[in-house]
């Protein structure tokens, strides 16, 4: 049996738990929150998807820009285990899918919905990812936005709007469409803050 507030990820067609904190705080919003779609508030980024693109045998075990996909995303950040690179003349010819700090990496095809920031200064993600970006941070800011991806309001919304069969897959025109609410930056803040020092709880129970 799962937890009250746990959630459902797709993986290859099987489901896999996990249990997000964030989702309290989605149940009886106030009457206060805005409601808009996630792409009035983010910038969401494709991959390059060109003649660009790197091959996996054209990646390297050691540099200095990272080239992220779903395996790297993990405890809701980018992981350096398994973690791939570009070189600079590879990244120079990417005409999109560029990371800069603190985005965050959402993946819209397999791991529907699994997702991590960017703790680096610049990095590229694969096509099986996109990137979320606030537009305007001093209105909604970025943890606020993942907790929200983080909660059952948004799984609600990518099982609305998966196309996949055999692989689950999600346009990020469709993404932009999540529903998407939020109050104050200051009561965005106290809310991240809660989130934080829940989920630390939890992973001491579960350490």
């Amino acid at each position: 049996m799962y937890a009250k507030n746990a959630v459902l990820y797709r993986n290859g067609g099987n489901f896999y738990n996990h249990y997000y904190s964030s989702d309290a705080y989605y149940q009886k919003l106030p009457k206060s929150w805005e409601i808009t779609a996630l792409n009035n508030i983010a910038k969401i980024i494709n991959g390059d998807r060109g003649k660009n693109y790197p091959s996996k045998n054209k990646l390297h075990d050691t540099g200095d820009i990272p080239f992220i996909s779903a395996v790297n995303l993990e405890d809701g950040t980018v992981s350096d285990k398994n973690l791939k690179y570009l070189d600079d003349d590879q990244y120079e010819k990417l005409n999109n899918g560029k990371l800069i700090f603190n985005d965050i990496a959402y993946c819209i095809r397999g791991s529907l919905g699994k997702s991590g920031r960017f703790p680096f200064e610049k990095g590229a993600i694969a096509s099986s990812l996109v990137i979320i970006r606030s537009y305007d941070k001093s209105s909604v800011g970025q943890d606020f936005i993942h907790n929200y991806l983080n909660s059952s309001i948004a799984f609600n919304e990518i099982k609305k709007y998966d196309n996949g069969t055999a692989q689950p897959n999600l346009a990020a025109a469709d993404l932009g469409k999540f529903k998407f609410n939020f109050p104050s930056l200051a009561e965005q803040k106290r809310i991240s803050k809660s989130i934080l020092q829940i989920d630390s709880a939890i992973q001491k129970i579960f350490q």
